[in-house]
């Protein structure tokens, strides 16, 4: 089973997927991901085509503090990218889900990666909410530096 743990989609631009899968089938799964959304956006719109260019790219993530450094990455990315101010704000993102602010979806686990995060807090959407920012402790200018 695909286990995914963190995203953020930056339509016609780029995808962040954290996710681990027990087979090496990666391409597999991002065949069929890229395929299912170009198919729901082109019948959406009435069109034909491609969507994305180019292949995908894959990361081995092997140590717990590169996993929490990378979901961080990914959270901030919509900040980085000047399209909200806060990431909470970015709809298209498991940030919400992972600070409370929404209803996790099934298939997004997010208690491996709020492990990482729960040392020091209370819980772990607080201490990822401080990491990232959060607008809470600190700015997202020193957050993302």
């Amino acid at each position: 089973m695909v286990q995914e743990y963190t995203f953020t989609a930056l339509w016609r631009i780029i995808i962040h997927l954290l996710m681990e899968t027990p087979r090496e089938n990666l391409s597999q799964i991002l065949h069929h991901v890229n395929g299912a959304y170009t198919t729901y956006y082109n019948v959406k719109r009435r069109r034909s085509g491609h969507l994305f260019q180019g292949r995908y790219r894959a990361l081995l993530v092997e140590k717990e503090s590169y996993c929490q450094e990378l979901s961080r990455y990914i959270h901030l990315n919509p900040v980085r990218a000047a399209l909200v101010k806060e990431p909470e704000d970015y709809v298209w993102s498991s940030y919400s889900a992972y600070i409370g602010l929404e209803r996790k979806s099934s298939w997004l686990e997010t208690s491996l990666i709020l492990s990482y995060f729960s040392l020091e807090c209370t819980s772990g959407p607080e201490k990822i909410s401080r990491i990232c920012g959060g607008g809470r402790e600190g700015s997202y200018a020193e957050s993302i530096g």
